[in-house]
């Protein structure tokens, strides 16, 4: 509760609510045999802004697509301009429906690619490209009983300009 306090305060001047939620992603790698989600108009998406043993994600609706462009939300996500976060897949679980603001309780399922562009319009991006992360090592120690645990994930790679992410 204290971390989810933290980060809504830290997201609140961008339009961001963070929801504590299960995970269940499975992640597709180069080995896997089947081929990439077939994502089409009205599919649920995620976008992975951290992964591995912590994950932070959102989701929306693709909105259109030509080709392996696509272009999703109808509304910025940050409106932060070229970017480059992972593309995945989403299973909708649950709808909490409200007449202030609705939320979707979802998991990102599969890696399709990565979005580039977080326009106020929409965000759009391209199935088969693959967004650059970086890799975070955690290690936390209770003082008092000495037990420490590793935590491993990868976070979205902020371009330089974007100051706003990490301000």
């Amino acid at each position: 509760p204290n971390t989810e306090a933290l980060i809504n305060e830290q997201m609140a001047p961008y339009g961001v609510r963070v929801m504590s939620g299960g995970s269940g992603a499975m992640y597709a790698s180069a080995d896997d045999k089947e081929p990439p989600a077939d994502l089409q108009p009205g599919d649920a998406f995620g976008v992975q802004l951290m992964r591995g043993d912590m994950e932070f994600s959102s989701g929306g609706t693709l909105t259109y697509r030509d080709g392996n462009h696509i272009l999703g939300f109808g509304h910025p996500f940050f409106s932060a301009g070229d970017i480059e976060f992972p593309l995945t897949t989403a299973n909708v679980f649950a709808v909490m429906s409200s007449l202030q603001r609705s939320d979707k309780m979802q998991v990102t399922v599969q890696e399709v690619g990565a979005l580039t562009i977080d326009r106020q319009s929409c965000v759009a991006g391209e199935l088969g490209k693959k967004a650059a992360m970086i890799p975070i090592a955690i290690r936390t120690k209770n003082m008092p009983t000495g037990f420490q645990e590793d935590f491993h994930c990868e976070a979205i790679r902020p371009k330089i300009s974007s100051s706003w992410l990490f301000n």
